[in-house]
C-alpha cells in the first residue's frame, strides 16, 4: 500500500488515481484529521461482495470448508486437464499471497503459463 500525505496527493491526484485503478493497489492518504484509504471501484465491489457473502451463514460455512479442503481432493486425478488446473490454482493462490510475484490478467493466462512448464 502506498502511503502519501495530503499535500503530495493533491499534487499528483490524477497519476495516483490512475495507478490505483490500473494496479488495484490501495493508497493511504494521511491528513491532520486522520487517514483515508483510496481503492479502485473494482476492489470496492469485491469487498462489498465478500462482505455480503460472509453475512450468509451457509455460504460462509461452505467457503471455510472449501478453504480447509486440499485442492487435490477437489478435482479428480489422472487427467492432464486436472493436473494443469491444480497447478494453475496453486499458482493463483501463490500470487494472491505474495505481492511481488508475476501478475496475470486472468486465470487463462495462468493456465497457459502452467502448461508451458508441465
Amino acid at each position: 500500500m502506498l502511503n502519501i500525505n495530503i499535500t503530495n496527493f493533491r499534487k499528483n491526484v490524477y497519476e495516483i488515481l490512475e495507478q490505483v485503478i490500473k494496479y488495484s493497489k490501495p493508497v493511504n492518504v494521511s491528513t491532520e484529521l486522520g487517514n483515508a484509504v483510496i481503492i479502485s471501484e473494482d476492489k470496492y465491489n469485491e469487498l462489498m461482495e465478500t462482505l455480503y457473502l460472509s453475512s450468509i451463514s451457509e455460504v460462509k460455512e461452505k467457503i471455510i470448508e472449501g478453504m480447509n479442503t486440499p485442492i487435490e481432493e477437489c478435482i479428480p486425478e489422472n487427467n492432464e486437464l486436472n493436473t494443469v488446473t491444480i497447478a494453475a490454482v496453486k499458482e493463483a493462490d501463490k500470487i494472491s499471497r505474495e505481492p511481488n510475484t508475476k501478475r496475470y490478467s486472468n486465470f487463462s493466462e495462468i493456465v497457459a503459463e502452467v502448461k508451458k512448464n508441465i
